[in-house]
């Protein structure tokens, strides 16, 4: 780091000493920090930080039911006589959301499974991994869930 700042630090130091204003000052403090900030740059490795991307399932009709219930759930919680039959209701249209939910990562998870190419490729190995249930067999074949993962996938 010290070799990409040593050939600017002179003039950065007479830049100090020339600015008799408060804004001389500031201009010079930001061209020091530009400075530093790209000599860290070309010196130190910069990781890059892996995108957490939103399931492709997820829709904004899903994001909508999901604030419903978020304030359906605030109403309840902040009702008085009537907190019953407010918790009946959350519980109902929670019981709708997860159906949608569970209809469209199903939907998902074939529409993963239809567009790939290779029989072996990431959707063999989500469904045969260990780390991740292939509960969506079962909803793929239209069968009972009896037998191992293999007999469902057959």
């Amino acid at each position: 780091m010290l070799n990409h700042l040593l050939p600017h630090v002179i003039k950065i130091q007479q830049a100090i000493n020339k600015s008799n204003t408060p804004q001389q000052l500031n201009e010079t403090t930001m061209i020091l920090q530009d400075k530093i900030t790209t000599a860290c740059k070309n010196s130190y490795k910069i990781k890059k930080q892996p995108q957490i991307l939103q399931p492709n399932w997820y829709t904004s009709e899903l994001e909508i039911q999901k604030n419903r219930l978020k304030a359906l759930r605030r109403r309840a919680q902040r009702s008085g006589e009537n907190r019953p039959a407010q918790f009946l209701l959350l519980k109902r249209e929670t019981a709708i959301y997860m159906k949608n939910v569970r209809q469209a990562r199903n939907l998902g998870w074939k529409g993963f499974c239809s567009q790939a190419k290779n029989p072996y490729g990431k959707h063999y190995k989500a469904a045969f991994r260990n780390s991740v249930t292939p509960a969506q067999l079962i909803l793929l074949k239209e069968k009972e869930a009896t037998g191992g993962q293999l007999q469902i996938a057959n």
